[in-house]
């Protein structure tokens, strides 16, 4: 049964109850439960919430939650409505704190959802402001630990024809490397999985496209250092979810230890939330799919 706003206001100085209030949300977010709740408690803090930094925490939260209500609405008017919900509470949470880089980064993945609604044309009209956004996260405000943002910048490579299918998986194998501690990211995993296989270059392919890479690593930026960030590693370096060095196995091989090592991270936890277990699912179809176990 789920809980309303009210059942989770607290007493306290308004600043203990500003910070009870951002914890109760995160929680609510990552379980994936009750977040038109989550939405509700956050636009009630909202108001009390003078300072500007505040101000901006509540409202990217409140973004980053309409975009999950978003992904689960089905009619595709009331999808557009969520994510521009989301993009205006975002745009509020930058114009309040403009170095905030979680309202850049839900301000993107919101623009990106609302605008795959639409024909090809458009959605090509939208990348340019969220690629603004992501170098505002990783190259401006040298947020380059967010995991997020290299993933939202991935994925826009990943499906754009003009962008280079190397570049994204670079920026999705920085995605994995920058998941917060503690946290498991599933589909993080799986999307990397899922670039790979579609790329499907053999070892050899790799191992030249390291060493050629291994060449450009005079970059300045920190998107254009990731987009090459395989040569930075080199031919033997072995990730942690792999058996072998980046240059001695293929896309398809690492895609599926990538996902071993999701699946196994997985089953390590005692607690699974409700995303948790839906990316288990697609987990063990990509396995099934690729593997034939």
């Amino acid at each position: 049964m789920g809980m309303s706003a009210e059942s989770y206001s607290s007493g306290g100085n308004a600043n203990s109850a500003d910070a009870d209030i951002l914890f109760i949300a995160d929680s609510l977010f990552r379980e994936g439960r009750d977040v038109e709740v989550c939405l509700s408690l956050l636009k009630s803090a909202l108001p009390e919430s003078s300072d500007k930094r505040k101000s901006s925490e509540v409202l990217w939260r409140m973004s980053r939650c309409c975009l999950l209500l978003g992904e689960k609405e089905t009619s595709k008017n009331l999808k557009r409505s969520r994510f521009g919900d989301g993009i205006s509470y975002a745009e509020q949470a930058i114009k309040a704190d403009k170095s905030n880089h979680n309202a850049y980064m839900w301000r993107s993945a919101n623009v990106g959802r609302n605008c795959q609604l639409d024909n090809i044309m458009t959605q090509a009209s939208k990348v340019p402001l969220m690629l603004a956004d992501f170098s505002m996260i990783l190259d401006t405000l040298k947020r380059t630990d967010c995991s997020e943002a290299w993933q939202g910048l991935s994925e826009i490579y990943f499906h754009h024809p003009f962008k280079s299918d190397d570049s994204a998986a670079n920026f999705a194998r920085k995605a994995l490397m920058t998941i917060p501690e503690g946290e498991l990211r599933l589909s993080t995993y799986l999307f990397f999985a899922t670039l790979l296989e579609k790329r499907g270059k053999d070892a050899s392919q790799r191992s030249s496209d390291i060493s050629r890479n291994a060449k450009k690593q005079n970059q300045i930026s920190e998107t254009e250092k990731c987009a090459v960030l395989d040569g930075a590693l080199g031919v033997e370096f072995v990730p942690k979810w792999a058996t072998k060095a980046l240059g001695k196995m293929s896309d398809s091989e690492e895609a599926l230890m990538a996902v071993e090592y999701a699946l196994k991270l997985y089953a390590s936890k005692s607690h699974h939330t409700v995303i948790d277990n839906e990316d288990y699912t697609h987990l063990i179809e990509f396995k099934r799919k690729y593997s034939g176990n």
